[in-house]
């Protein structure tokens, strides 16, 4: 279950209510959640937050050089952090005929008006490359903020101190603040979460920290010769030279 600060207040305690007597995975509990298929078996492997301290870092290895500048791995990575994000939202909209339960949105995004003849998007039954851009914003940006925190140090293998990641999280929570002014308005924001990181609850807090698990795993994969920048780069259409940023 992808839980993150959002204006709905999901997950619903009702609905954890209902879920009592099953396991849930929460990534603000239990961090990154891996799902292993081998042989008709289903295995489940976490991460907790409280365990990135001790998290594997993976060293880089070159092997031969890398081209490209950590600006646009950096990008990249984001893109497809913001991608797994996305996922892991429409997650549990899925019906058993493959199509998600339907979630209508205005697109902002002129050029995918202009090819669609609609401004309206069903943002449940996109993938994250279908997406406007202003739908793609939010998950990005969260992605962008996250790999920038954690990217040079995975990279160069250290280790995150505890007061390091609290500074980190600090940092995700005030980014969030300047994209989602909504959360100040006196008649629909949310005063618990309209309030410097120190001030929010241990659960808000965790939520914050959890975020850096993902982009971490992200990064390791891609040091680890997992993730193919140049293949991401051409799925989006990014920039893959510095003179073109």
């Amino acid at each position: 279950m992808l839980v993150k600060k959002n204006r709905y207040g999901h997950p619903n305690n009702s609905v954890l209510d209902n879920l009592e007597d099953s396991k849930i995975y929460r990534i603000d509990q239990d961090g990154s959640i891996m799902f292993k298929i081998k042989n008709n078996k289903l295995k489940i492997e976490t991460c907790s937050p409280k365990n990135l301290l001790f998290f594997d870092i993976i060293k880089y290895n070159d092997n031969g050089g890398n081209n490209m500048n950590d600006r646009i791995i950096k990008n990249a990575l984001s893109y497809a952090l913001g991608s797994d994000l996305h996922e892991a939202w429409r997650a549990p909209r899925k019906r058993t005929d493959g199509t998600f339960e339907p979630r209508i949105k205005k697109s902002k995004d002129e050029a995918w008006n202009a090819n669609h003849g609609t401004d309206e998007v069903d943002i449940a039954n996109c993938s994250f490359e279908q997406l406007p851009s202003n739908w793609q914003y939010e998950n990005l940006e969260a992605a962008r903020v996250a790999i920038e925190l954690v990217y040079d140090k995975t990279v160069s293998g250290e280790q995150f101190m505890s007061d390091e990641i609290e500074q980190m999280a600090s940092i995700i929570h005030d980014e969030w603040l300047k994209r989602n002014d909504w959360v100040f308005n006196p008649e629909y924001g949310d005063p618990k979460l309209a309030v410097p990181y120190a001030q929010l609850s241990k659960e808000e807090q965790d939520k914050d920290k959890a975020q850096l698990i993902p982009a971490q795993a992200k990064v390791q994969a891609y040091i680890s010769g997992l993730i193919n920048i140049e293949e991401i780069c051409a799925q989006y259409n990014l920039p893959t030279s510095s003179k073109s940023l």
